[in-house]
């Protein structure tokens, strides 16, 4: 069954508007009455269809023709913001929502230092008392596993590494680090003692 635009008179397949012929947004504004991928909402010169007759949504994404109310307004044809779904509260990273296809991306990132799995709204969670905070900032202790953030002071659940970690492969808690300290002082007296 075709459904009209209201403003142009452009068919279009119901079951297509509802399944992939139109953005999210686009079939939004299309149930709106504001046109349609076609006009984008600019009326041709000869309107093909009635002004009384606009296109309404009902519940379940079925479709109904019903006449307008008077003063009804329409909403202009434009492609929404996407939309922001969290910010890293370490980093400053945004986890937006593209509003043409709903897939989720990443804005002001170094891509060098954020990967894929940050894009998995999923794996964003509470972290060392921080409400959102993305995956690549979910950094543990390597000894204790306590939850530790990257620029922090170290007594308030900074980051530490050992000596002989060039690579920053083990970030450490001040407490374990302090721990594996007091075991290299212990080991080196020991051994002189010998």
């Amino acid at each position: 069954m075709d459904v009209n635009c209201n403003v142009c008179g452009e068919p279009w397949d119901r079951y297509g508007v509802l399944h992939g012929d139109m953005n999210n947004w686009q079939k939004d504004l299309f149930i709106a009455g504001a046109g349609c991928p076609c006009c984008e909402g600019e009326a041709p010169e000869e309107k093909c269809v009635d002004d009384m007759v606009i296109l309404r949504s009902r519940i379940g994404g079925e479709f109904e023709m019903a006449c307008s109310i008077i003063g009804d307004p329409v909403p202009q044809w434009e492609r929404p913001a996407d939309k922001l779904i969290c910010e890293c509260e370490v980093c400053g990273v945004k986890l937006m929502k593209d509003a043409s296809t709903d897939d989720p991306y990443l804005l002001d990132c170094t891509p060098m230092t954020h990967y894929a799995d940050c894009e998995d709204p999923a794996l964003w969670s509470r972290h060392a008392g921080l409400e959102e905070v993305c995956p690549d900032c979910q950094v543990h202790c390597d000894e204790c596993e306590v939850d530790l953030i990257e620029g922090a002071d170290i007594y308030d659940g900074g980051i530490v590494f050992a000596e002989g970690d060039y690579y920053r492969r083990y970030p450490l808690c001040v407490d374990c680090y302090c721990s594996k300290l007091d075991e290299e002082e212990e080991e080196e007296d020991n051994d002189s003692e010998e």
